[in-house]
């Protein structure tokens, strides 16, 4: 119900075409310049998969951000792949933001135990920060220059695109756009624009326009009811029928009521049916496993190593255990697999032993997230990037997103351990 509600609406919000008029955006406040630009879409990237799901945003940014490398003439497999990882850290910030962080925080035995949305942004909040500027520096160390050194392919590509000639002339009112663009002085004090940057932004500006102002704000009144019913549900006795699940199918009907079309199918017809049935599959496989015991076995025999340590060092063992098992799984397993299957490894190990729950949670959703990051088989949002990647000729391989995605896995695996064992092993903040 979360998955399909939030679906809804940011599949319809993507036709007013108002994300790509957003990247176009960081284009305009970076004034040209490339690195300010990928560090304002990385932040543009971590904060709408947050609060609209990673994996759509992969689909709704990816073509747009191919064409910025493109006019910019930086690699794009590489500027992909790290808009894929900031993808994956927003999404952990949030129950909406990532797959399996909507799989724990609407199961019932987690809701049982207080988890709400702002007690999830909150324990989540500075684990993902840190994570986040520590790799974007990471990132920009290690990638300063060879981010403009473009492959063969990307060579080719802009070669076949500049002698098919089917650029058209741009109109007066993109002419005048550039005038103006021209007329304009940066401040003193900030960035001054590349030599090309009038005539880039124009040329952007013109096929990136919100096409539908009436309907994104129907959006918005949609997303902000649904935030605000949310953040209502986490007080006590306020609005305790809002679980995440209602408050977002509600505010997807609500929003097809203001849309106000005839054609219903329509609306059905952009919807991600694929991302839903491979999650509703997994739900299924994952209850088979359980009922063939498997779960009971292996939390047996876990179950035995923790009791031969003292009781003051158990949380933080099994939080470990459980944080980097998940993250190493998701490399060659989608994490919203790994996480169906954690979890319920996570109740079998509470269930004999006397462990606390909520630091297995926190630790199971930054194994998943971050650990989305080491591959691109570790999170369907890097699937999507990729596919669309291809389809525009550039292939990102399995090597190709390891090679960069793995070391960057690591470091947020460290921040994140460092995180939780001084939050609730030190602090016992559970």
């Amino acid at each position: 119900m979360l998955l399909f509600g939030l679906m809804t609406i940011v599949d319809i919000m993507a036709t007013t075409g108002v994300f790509e008029y957003l990247v176009v955006g960081t284009y305009r406040i970076s004034r040209g310049r490339p690195w300010p630009l990928i560090f304002f879409l990385s932040m543009l990237t971590a904060f709408l998969s947050a609060f609209l799901n990673s994996d759509i945003m992969a689909l709704v940014l990816t073509p747009i951000t191919i064409r910025l490398c493109e006019e910019m003439s930086l690699r794009t497999t590489y500027v992909l792949v790290v808009v894929a990882i900031f993808a994956d850290m927003g999404g952990a910030l949030t129950p909406m933001g990532n797959p399996p962080n909507a799989i724990v925080t609407t199961n019932p035995a987690v809701v049982a135990e207080g988890v709400d949305f702002v007690q999830f942004v909150i324990h989540m909040l500075p684990g993902v920060l840190v994570a986040m500027f520590v790799v974007f520096g990471i990132v920009y160390a290690t990638h300063r220059k060879s981010i403009f050194v473009l492959d063969q392919n990307q060579l080719d590509l802009m070669e076949e695109k500049k002698t098919a000639g089917d650029k058209k002339p741009p109109s007066q009112e993109t002419l005048e756009r550039i005038a103006q663009l021209k007329q304009k002085k940066p401040g003193r004090y900030w960035l001054n624009p590349v030599d090309n940057f009038a005539e880039t932004l124009a040329g952007l500006e013109e096929g990136n326009r919100i096409r539908d102002k009436p309907l994104l704000i129907k959006c918005c009144i949609a997303l902000i009811f649904a935030l605000l019913c949310m953040i209502l549900h986490s007080i006590p006795t306020v609005a305790d029928g809002a679980s995440l699940g209602w408050v977002t199918l509600l505010a997807a009907f609500l929003l097809i009521i203001l849309d106000d079309k005839n054609d219903l199918n329509a609306t059905l017809g952009i919807i991600q049916w694929i991302i839903l049935l491979f999650i509703a599959a997994l739900f299924v496989l994952s209850e088979a496993v359980d009922q063939l015991g498997l779960f009971e076995w292996i939390g047996d025999r876990t179950v035995v190593l923790l009791t031969s340590l003292e009781p003051q060092h158990q949380t933080a063992v099994t939080t470990m255990v459980l944080l980097w098992t998940t993250a190493l799984l998701t490399i060659f397993i989608d994490n919203a697999a790994v996480t169906i299957f954690m979890l319920k490894f996570s109740f079998q190990m509470a269930s004999k032993d006397d462990i606390p729950l909520p630091p297995m949670f926190w630790a199971l959703t930054f194994g998943a997230c971050f650990g989305g990051n080491g591959s691109l088989f570790g999170a369907v949002s890097n699937e999507i990037i990729a596919l669309i990647a291809l389809q525009h000729g550039y292939k990102i391989s399995f090597w190709h997103f390891f090679v960069i995605g793995f070391p960057l896995m690591l470091v947020t695996m460290v921040i994140g351990s460092a995180y939780l064992l001084i939050a609730h092993s030190a602090l016992n903040w559970n």
